[in-house]
């Protein structure tokens, strides 16, 4: 896989580390999401961890990176488990409609995976890319499939 090289970014203020994580703090302030970055290091037993997003509301970490592979996956399960919270690797760009999520959650039955990780190269959808869904009224957030299938974060 190519390496991208992160540029940092400014947004509303405060800087980020890549203008792509710049981007979807917009997204997610432009949908009535709050938001904390890079809030804190955390422990995962082998290895130090600063996830990129905390939504307090939802009780979510955010991941973000800006193609599928197949290393975050492993981090992302690890920080569930240590966090015993959620965990969203959301890769791919916002407002374009080529963005995969992928959710993993330790604390019940709905630890998924959305896709197959075949290799680094080969990416096999086992069920269809998901996209958020907000209700800014209800404060909301939900992930939806393609087919109409929806999970709630507040859940």
């Amino acid at each position: 896989m190519p390496f991208i090289k992160s540029n940092p970014s400014e947004f509303d203020g405060d800087w980020f580390r890549s203008t792509l994580e710049a981007k979807w703090a917009k997204f997610f302030k432009e949908n009535g999401v709050r938001y904390e970055y890079e809030p804190e290091e955390l422990d995962l037993g082998i290895d130090k961890y600063i996830p990129d997003f905390w939504l307090s509301e939802y009780k979510t970490w955010i991941e973000i990176k800006p193609y599928p592979q197949y290393r975050p996956h492993s981090k992302c399960y690890r920080l569930s488990i240590e966090s015993k919270r959620q965990v969203l690797l959301v890769q791919g760009y916002p407002k374009t409609d080529t963005y995969c999520i992928d959710l993993f959650d330790c604390r019940s039955a709905r630890t998924f995976a959305f896709r197959k990780v075949v290799s680094e190269e080969q990416i096999k959808p086992t069920r269809t890319n998901l996209k958020f869904k907000f209700a800014k009224d209800s404060k909301k957030l939900t992930l939806v499939d393609s087919e109409g299938v929806e999970i709630s974060l507040n859940d």
